[in-house]
């Protein structure tokens, strides 16, 4: 063997000499404190902790300190001592568990059905007073004074069984109790909430009686009250609730949308003022109670409204105002004003109440990027300003960027879409299409039909009466309409499906006939031969779950018979 051989050979048989021992040292300890885990957790299910008190804490503290020496470490040798004496002291107890476990046999059986029961929370007098007598016991039987243990176990038998017993009715009343879960699903708390707090005051009475032992008569007394008071509570809530159906329903759209927690001040304020309307119901004071069940009404719109928005916008918002605090508002005007603009578009159609939360997360995500974009905008000039980076760089690194800006999808829809050649019928006059421009109007040839889709004649959510804007498209409908002077006219109203069926058609109906009575005003045309219908829902053309698609659907067609 060479020399260098050697000194390796050496080498590797005194770094496993040193590390050897660290190695097993480590086994050892982690196999001792496996076992001592293992012994406590037997001995705790065969009663040690109730049956040999004192030794079962010992173990438990030398547990204990075994763990914090390990935490700090401290030498192994030390580690071993307390677990060592861990063991010592689980031996200990185990050695007269036996005779303790078929001593308290049934005594510890009642021990785990009361527990179980929730004895030491809802019936702590008897619960009590069984553990002492228990413990007091077991000292006697450690002392071999028998005849104080048989005297002991009748009266700890009685303590766990009235303990079980209490326990299971005062869980029952928490619980399952139909009296209290009538008042709580009915809102009693806001819609009648004195004849609940009064309730509620007999039912805590009834589960302190329980707590502390008292006589059960006493206890059904109490809890008789506290029905009576919360049956009648109930009851009050489901008369308000049926005359004020449209404001709990307002509320449970206000609490949908997280208004406790993204409108917590909103929130306050509209339950306040739901349970003055509710006080109010209950005294007979039927204009009071009118008034102020519109107001809690808009307070919880209004809860609903900031709810949506913050919860959609919040990173939205933190981001425009980051853009805005590096000098996005001069460095990137442009983005940073389109980000703005789509979250106050998005308000809008917020407190419009005319809106799809996936399409609102869709916006916002846009309304993000957007902020992204302008921020990254500025720190590339800031750092050009800064003398960190030159205008060349940024001039030869311009497609990179335009790239970023394709993958974020941040060009705008405009640049995007590629204008169609319209598609002219043979059977409908040339002329026709050239009076509209391009966005105005759709001239569709359906086949016995012709259908002028006023694409430009937009009405909001609401809306129905004519604008401005409305009359100068319908002068060019008027003048389309006149190259069919005696075919049959219908004005069709179409909308979206936001909104009740009846609702949506009686307002596509009042924008046809508004229509309609502007044309006849305007033009010729026999009033016999045309015809105002509104649709409603019934005819979408587009997918309602997004807001383009929507504002599709909310349309009015010229539909001619030919």
């Amino acid at each position: 063997m060479s020399e260098n051989k050697k000194y390796i050979a050496i080498l590797i048989l005194a770094v496993s000499v040193f590390i050897n021992p660290t190695v097993q040292a480590q086994a050892e300890k982690k196999k001792l404190f496996e076992e001592v885990v293992s012994a406590l957790n037997q001995s705790q299910n065969a009663y040690a902790d109730v049956l040999c008190p004192d030794e079962y804490k010992k173990a438990i503290t030398h547990y204990n300190n075994a763990l914090l020496l390990d935490e700090q470490g401290d030498s192994f040798q030390e580690i071993k001592t307390e677990l060592e004496l861990s063991i010592y002291s689980i031996t200990s107890a185990n050695n007269v568990l036996d005779d303790r476990s078929k001593a308290f046999s049934k005594v510890l059986s009642l021990r785990k059905e009361a527990l179980n029961a929730n004895a030491d929370k809802y019936a702590i007098e008897f619960w009590l007073s069984a553990e002492v007598n228990l413990r007091n016991a077991i000292e006697d039987f450690s002392d071999k004074d028998y005849e104080e243990t048989r005297n002991a176990i009748p009266i700890i038998t009685k303590n766990y069984t009235n303990a079980k017993s209490y326990a299971e009715y005062a869980s029952e009343l928490v619980v399952k109790w139909l009296p209290l879960q009538n008042a709580n699903s009915s809102l009693a708390n806001l819609l009648s909430p004195t004849e609940y707090s009064d309730g509620l005051l007999f039912l805590d009475e009834a589960l302190s009686g329980l707590s502390d032992g008292k006589e059960m008569a006493d206890i059904k007394e109490s809890v008789e009250e506290a029905g009576t008071l919360l049956n009648k509570a109930a009851d009050n809530s489901k008369k308000f609730t049926g005359r004020y159906s449209e404001l709990i329903r307002i509320r449970k759209e206000a609490q949908s949308a997280g208004s406790e927690s993204f409108s917590s001040n909103l929130w306050v304020d509209a339950e306040e003022t739901l349970r003055e309307a509710a006080i109010s119901f209950g005294k007979g004071k039927i204009n009071s109670t009118v008034e102020l069940s519109l107001e809690a009404q808009q307070q919880y719109i209004a809860a609903k409204h900031l709810a949506v928005r913050t919860n959609i916008f919040s990173k939205a918002d933190e981001l425009i105002l980051l853009a805005e605090k590096e000098g996005a508002d001069e460095y990137a005007v442009k983005t940073l004003e389109e980000g703005k603009t789509l979250v106050n578009n998005a308000e809008n159609i917020i407190y419009s109440d005319n809106y799809d939360e996936t399409n609102l997360k869709d916006i916002a995500s846009l309304a993000e990027a957007k902020a992204n974009l302008a921020l990254e905008i500025t720190q590339i000039i800031n750092s050009v300003e800064d003398g960190e980076a030159a205008w060349e760089d940024l001039i030869l690194n311009w497609k990179d960027i335009l790239k970023k800006c394709e993958e974020q999808s941040l060009v705008s829809y405009d640049d995007k879409r590629i204008t169609e050649p319209v598609v002219k019928s043979e059977k409908i006059p040339s002329e026709v299409y050239d009076i509209f421009s391009t966005g105005e109007a759709e001239i569709i040839d359906a086949g016995n039909e012709v259908v002028i889709r006023l694409t430009g004649l937009e009405f909001s959510w609401l809306g129905y009466t004519l604008t401005n804007t409305h009359e100068k498209l319908l002068d060019k409908a008027i003048v389309a309409l006149g190259y069919f002077p005696t075919s049959a006219i219908t004005v069709a109203g179409h909308n979206d499906y936001i909104a009740a069926q009846k609702f949506n058609t009686e307002i596509s109906q009042r924008r046809a006939d508004n229509i309609r009575s502007y044309i006849l005003s305007h033009s010729n045309l026999d009033p016999a031969i045309i015809t105002a219908i509104g649709y409603g829902e019934s005819k979408s053309i587009s997918n309602d779950r997004s807001l383009s698609g929507r504002k599709k659907n909310i349309r009015i067609e010229l539909i001619i018979n030919r």
